[in-house]
């Protein structure tokens, strides 16, 4: 697998989905979410999502990625170029990185090939974790 050193702005993404999570914490007083994700596009936007988990319930969850993605969508985008997902335990003393799960992987296929965070120094392009998406 051919990975990639992070750059500065890769950095960034990482802080910003650790800063969305701790404040979605703060913010609601529970405990819906234990990861963020942040994305950017070519132009240097920055959107970011959180995970909605709720058990015991028929709603089911979102994934933090799906999350920035939809955000992206609704601001008209239609392609970005990084995007990273991190999880926070419930005292926010430690955190890592999440790979996509499958879903998202599909997902994230529809909107080009983004290189996709998978720790401290290292990224991959979509293509390397998801060599062949389900036809569009």
């Amino acid at each position: 697998m051919k990975t990639y050193a992070l750059t500065k702005e890769d950095r960034y993404l990482i802080k910003e989905a650790k800063r969305l999570i701790l404040y979605a914490r703060v913010k609601k007083k529970q405990l819906l979410s234990e990861v963020g994700s942040a994305l950017k596009t070519s132009d240097g936007k920055v959107y970011s999502g959180v995970s909605i988990n709720i058990e015991n319930s028929s709603q089911g969850s979102i994934c933090g990625e799906t999350g920035a993605i939809a955000r992206l969508v609704a601001d008209g985008g239609k392609i970005f170029d990084s995007i990273v997902a991190v999880w926070i335990s419930k005292d926010g003393d430690k955190w890592g990185f999440l790979p996509p799960c499958g879903s998202c992987r599909n997902l994230m296929h529809y909107f080009g090939d983004p290189f996709v965070i998978l720790n401290n120094s290292k990224k991959v392009k979509l293509k390397e974790l998801y060599p062949e998406p389900m036809k569009k």
